[in-house]
């Protein structure tokens, strides 16, 4: 299965859902991000460690700030917000797209 192609159908219509809004919309944004990514990703494994980090940026991201900033109010950000709920949504979505293609060979 070749996840630059299943997310890249995926992203678009997400972002074509996405069409009224501004560009700079965090989610937009970080789908826009994604898609310029997913252009330039040349393995599957690479687009998974991609994703499995995006999971992981807004924890990441409060833990350094908390390290050397003590203003709580930088800690949380829509778009680190953004980039970990769009990583996620995206790594179900390709478990799902194998399971489907498993349980297809399996009829």
């Amino acid at each position: 299965m070749n996840y630059k192609k299943v997310l890249t159908r995926y992203i678009q219509g997400r972002l074509s859902e996405l069409s009224n809004v501004d560009a700079y919309e965090p989610n937009k944004l970080t789908l826009t991000n994604l898609l310029w990514f997913l252009g330039k990703a040349t393995s599957n494994e690479v687009i998974v460690a991609k994703l499995k980090i995006m999971v992981d940026a807004d924890i990441k991201r409060k833990k350094y700030l908390s390290r050397y900033d003590g203003n709580e109010s930088l800690y949380d950000d829509d778009y680190s917000k953004a980039v970990g709920t769009i990583g996620k949504k995206c790594l179900s979505y390709l478990r799902n797209c194998k399971m489907q293609i498993r349980q297809a060979k399996k009829i």
